[in-house]
């Protein structure tokens, strides 16, 4: 009975082991910790020129959890425009699970004043919002390095294209500093593996017919 038994969980755990290997998840974010020590992989984009300004800052100009730099979007003395830091990320058709986590923080020089705003979207490419993760605040609203408190579930948008993207706005060119922080953006994907043909299945039946063999031949050497 032993026999039968260990040889039965060989090959189950053969078997879990080449159905796990039918999935992948991977993070669809490019440098979204921005370690790389730059904003590749992001866009920055500001109708207006001077003033606003995005890049990267140290973990000594706003304490991070982790690593040591993080990007920001910072709008100064631009007058009537919308500036964002965003990145285009494709959802597989064959998704069947896309999660965004992110930590962010917002800051600000001076007191609130209606005029200056923030706000974190994800957004088509076209700029509709499909889910708002910092509704817009004044430029009076501060807010530590903190993660999101759930992660954003984008499985609906497979098949599409999603923009993440920090806006700041400046209808008043008040020409104080409004920024956003972003740090360790990750939006995981998982998609399953391209279903095996018929050799690989062939491969996989028989490895799992030698290991159970194995297994057996093992067991009866030791009643012997």
């Amino acid at each position: 009975m032993k026999r039968i038994n260990r040889g039965a969980l060989a090959l189950a755990m053969l078997a879990v082991t080449a159905t796990a290997a039918l999935a992948a998840t991977v993070n669809g974010v490019t440098n979204g910790d921005f370690e790389t020590g730059n904003t590749n992989g992001w866009t920055y984009s500001c109708p207006a020129s001077g003033g606003a300004t995005t890049g990267i800052l140290g973990a000594t100009d706003l304490v991070i959890d982790s690593g040591s730099t993080w990007g920001y979007l910072n709008d100064q003395a631009q007058a009537a425009v919308d500036c964002d830091l965003y990145q285009d990320v494709t959802i597989p058709a064959s998704a069947t699970a896309a999660t965004l986590t992110m930590r962010y923080a917002l800051t600000g020089s001076n007191a609130a004043d209606g005029t200056e705003t923030r706000r974190i979207d994800v957004t088509t490419p076209a700029g509709v919002v499909l889910v708002n993760i910092q509704p817009s605040v004044n430029r009076g609203t501060t807010r530590a390095f903190a993660p999101l408190g759930a992660p954003v579930n984008l499985t609906a948008y497979a098949g599409q294209t999603v923009r993440i993207r920090a806006r700041t706005s400046n209808p008043a060119n008040s020409g104080s500093a409004n920024a956003i922080g972003i740090d360790d953006v990750v939006l995981n994907i998982t998609t399953p593996n391209p279903v095996p043909t018929l050799s690989e299945w062939a491969m996989i039946l028989f490895g799992l017919v030698l290991a159970g063999g194995a297994a057996l031949m093992v067991q009866r050497r030791r009643f012997v």
